[in-house]
């Protein structure tokens, strides 16, 4: 990992080692046979959305911002 941070990029450096963190939690609810809870899938879903935003944060931020302002847009030019 540190020879990968001296030698590349680091936002996706470190989100693959954040992502450790959410494939353990996965592995472990296979290996239990167990049902994360809500806040456990809350945060898995905030924890890929933060290793997104590190990798590609151009593509999340226009998707996050069709996501949001597009439905407005469409109202504004009907109006006009």
């Amino acid at each position: 990992m540190n020879t990968a941070i001296s030698c590349g990029p680091m936002g996706p450096v470190s989100s693959i080692g954040a992502l450790a963190n959410i494939f353990l939690v996965i592995v472990e609810a296979i290996k239990l046979m167990k049902v994360p809870s809500y806040i456990e899938l809350i945060s898995l879903i905030l924890g890929f959305a933060g290793a997104l935003e590190l990798v590609i944060p151009d593509t999340v931020h226009g998707l996050l911002r069709c996501i949001f302002t597009c439905g407005m847009g469409k109202k504004n030019k009907k109006s006009n």
